[in-house]
């Protein structure tokens, strides 16, 4: 049966196992997102240091050779 299972983790803990590994699951969608800075500011961070890291994660996503 088929379904979908999404898994949206600022913290970016969550790990789900391919079984096909070692290689790419072909049925595996990844899409790297920007945190904002508030939910840096849910991860603990201070809310300056939220603002700087989010501009950073936004510049560096930008960046194609990333």
């Amino acid at each position: 049966m088929p379904f979908t299972f999404i898994v949206e983790d600022p913290s970016g803990n969550s790990y789900i196992s391919n079984p096909q590994a070692p290689t790419r699951d072909p049925y595996c969608k990844i899409t790297k997102y920007i945190r904002s800075s508030e939910e840096y500011t849910a991860m603990g961070y201070p809310v300056d240091q939220a603002t700087l890291q989010a501009e950073a994660d936004r510049l560096a996503l930008a960046d194609p050779n990333n």
